[in-house]
């Protein structure tokens, strides 16, 4: 469990950092590295790393989907 933790906190620190060109790519190409380098398999970090950044992007579209609808709403109501 100390690994996966390392290895997600890293991720999250180089993912909030501010890169140049929002990373370009460089944070999704070293993050199964770095997940490597804390004890996961390469073969399970990619994988790991593909769901995290997908959820990572999908999951703040779900609120802001419905802060939207609320704002349009109170827009076309006022």
């Amino acid at each position: 469990m100390a690994p996966l933790l390392v290895g997600y906190a890293t991720g999250y620190a180089l993912t909030r950092r501010m890169l140049p060109l929002a990373g370009a790519g460089a944070v999704e190409a070293l993050l199964p590295f770095a997940l490597l380098w804390s004890g996961t398999p390469l073969a399970a970090a990619v994988p790991a790393v593909l769901a995290y950044r997908m959820i990572n992007f999908w999951l703040p579209i779900v609120p802001a989907v419905f802060g939207l609808r609320s704002l349009r709403a109170a827009q076309l109501g006022g």
